[in-house]
């Protein structure tokens, strides 16, 4: 019985393979389809992700105009994002006055990035132009801003930098000159008030001039004040001084001190005249503790502040106070910040690129207060 079920089963194998022998000789007739499979793989998209853009921040006080550089390596960008958290990096020194303790400009790792929870971020998503204005930025404040180029292989953000925003409301004015006219210069306001241009016209500054002078020359300062009379309120604004400007005087002038500029071409007046040096004594001798006029110096890419305190009148009987010498700093760009915070009886003075507070003064306003420069030999400023 054994013997016939194991025949039985040899048999059903032998036929098994006689059936796939049989099938083997007309594979031949057999065709593989592979036009589907073909579109398929032509069709799938092996996207890169985008590289990593630069993010370029440009100065402006009624907004912050953020551009940046889109990636040159990477996928195809399909849009940007753009990300930003403020900042608690405030402390009062021992002086009074804020100074920023965070980190510089474009001086932020990937490490510090993620100190930050994404959720921390406020974003604004879907941009497809390399720029954007930022408007609802609160004032007095520091943020960190970051850009993100994103495609549906996945995103890639620029490096951090630090934005810090004006303390207080930009006041927008114009500039007025004082003065008619001044001896041997060439001046003018222009660009709808916004800039003032200064140059010398005497032959002693021509180097084809055939006599020279054997004496230091008297240079006489060109003065210009804003269109707006302030008595209340902060306010805050910008003056970006050309590097090619021998030296200027930036701050605010009592409406006294204005009357006098209007008057200073006459030999009069208690700032006609001015060494040229980077000092502003000149000014400040003339000034009264009564008198809220201050000034910052800008000479050669320094500037030189003013003593804490002002100097009696000349041919006062009251006692010189005694007063420090003023003191120089170097600053990160040529643009000065002006504060005036009439409630509270102070004018700071501040690097405009970092918007660091470089120094204040308490005044006492008892009139009107307006924005003032003074130009000395020949140079450039405008509003920032």
């Amino acid at each position: 019985m054994f013997i016939f079920t194991d025949w039985c089963k040899r048999q059903d194998h032998s036929s098994r393979q006689e059936e796939i022998c049989e099938n083997y000789e007309t594979f031949g007739d057999f065709t593989l389809d592979l036009t589907a499979a073909l579109k398929s793989l032509q069709e799938l998209d092996f996207t890169k992700a985008p590289g990593k853009p630069v993010l370029q921040p440009k100065s402006s006080n009624r907004c912050t105009c953020l551009e940046w550089t889109p990636p040159t390596d990477g996928g195809v960008v399909a849009s940007f994002s753009l990300e930003y958290i403020k900042l608690d990096t405030k402390q009062t020194t021992d002086e009074g006055i804020e100074r920023p303790t965070s980190l510089p400009l474009n001086n932020a790792s990937d490490d510090q990035d993620d100190s930050e929870n994404d959720e921390d971020w406020t974003t604004i998503s879907g941009l497809t132009e390399c720029q954007y204005e930022q408007s609802n930025l609160e004032m007095n404040s520091s943020y960190k801003i970051r850009v993100k180029a994103v495609n549906p292989a996945g995103t890639k953000s620029s490096e951090c930098i630090l934005l810090k925003t004006p303390p207080a409301p930009v006041l927008p004015f114009k500039w007025i000159q004082c003065q008619s006219s001044v001896a041997h210069t060439s001046s003018k306001v222009r660009k709808d008030g916004q800039e003032v241009l200064v140059s010398p016209t005497s032959t002693l500054f021509s180097s084809n001039s055939s006599s020279f002078p054997t004496s230091p020359i008297a240079l006489e300062p060109v003065h210009f004040v804003g269109d707006k009379k302030l008595t209340m309120g902060k306010h805050y604004w910008e003056v970006q001084v050309d590097k090619s400007t021998l030296a200027i005087h930036d701050g605010i002038a009592s409406e006294r001190m204005a009357e006098r500029f209007s008057r200073s071409n006459g030999g009069d007046a208690i700032a006609d005249r001015d060494s040229g040096h980077d000092s502003n004594d000149e000014l400040d001798d003339e000034v009264s503790l009564q008198d809220p006029t201050v000034f910052v110096t800008h000479c050669m890419g320094k500037l030189t502040l003013p003593s804490p305190t002002s100097s009696p009148k000349k041919n006062s009987s009251r006692a010189p106070l005694k007063a420090s010498s003023p003191r120089s700093c170097n600053i990160e760009s040529n643009v000065i910040g002006v504060l005036l915070d009439a409630e509270a009886g102070k004018v700071s003075f501040y690097d405009g690129s970092s918007k660091e507070c470089l120094f204040s003064r308490k005044i006492k306003i008892t009139g009107v207060i307006q924005p003032a420069i003074s130009i000395v030999g020949s140079g450039t400023a405008r509003m920032n």
